[in-house]
């Protein structure tokens, strides 16, 4: 993965500097952060305004790991919000579980079918999307047992028993995310 680099005032450029993820111009004078990448003999740089620090699915130039970054960044903005209810949490869980198959999963599962003799690269490719397909199913799993918590709660739970309830399924949900492959 790429690393950025903070920029405390732009210079003067011939190119024109925009946020990646806004794409709001960046101005003289204005903090940023940078990065370069490298592909080979040429390479390419991308820039973030100080609003935006840059995240680590925009870090990465493979697709599988940004889209898998991004899943558990969707998990982490999910979680970082304010008066979240526990079914909400299984619904972006499971959410999270589809997009890891439909995104990452099918997408390995292609790769390696493009290899007419498979060979090392399509076994390689088959057994990360196992990874991958293993992660989602963690996912599955979470959703579940956040299911049971909101299930033991019933139908008149106390103040205290939700918060425990929400403590202990945002502890599953981060777990379940930090189960990503490398």
């Amino acid at each position: 993965m790429a690393r950025y680099t903070s920029v405390k005032a732009a210079r003067q450029s011939k190119r024109e500097r925009r946020c990646y993820r806004c794409a709001r111009s960046i101005e003289v004078g204005q903090p940023y952060f940078t990065a370069d990448f490298k592909t080979g003999r040429s390479g390419f740089t991308r820039d973030w305004c100080a609003d935006h620090t840059p995240r680590p699915s925009e870090m990465t130039q493979s697709e599988y790991r940004s889209a898998a970054y991004a899943v558990q960044e969707s998990i982490e903005d999910f979680l970082s919000t304010s008066g979240w209810e526990l079914q909400d949490l299984v619904t972006e869980l499971e959410s999270a579980a589809e997009s890891v198959r439909n995104d990452i999963v099918d997408a390995l599962h292609d790769s390696a079918g493009n290899f007419e003799n498979g060979g090392g690269i399509a076994e390689e490719l088959e057994d990360r999307a196992s990874q991958f397909d293993d992660w989602a199913s963690s996912l599955d799993t979470a959703a579940s047992e956040v299911e049971g918590l909101i299930e033991e709660l019933g139908d008149d739970p106390s103040e205290e028993a939700t918060e425990e309830a929400r403590e202990a399924a945002q502890r599953l949900a981060d777990d379940a995310s930090m189960e990503c492959p490398e």
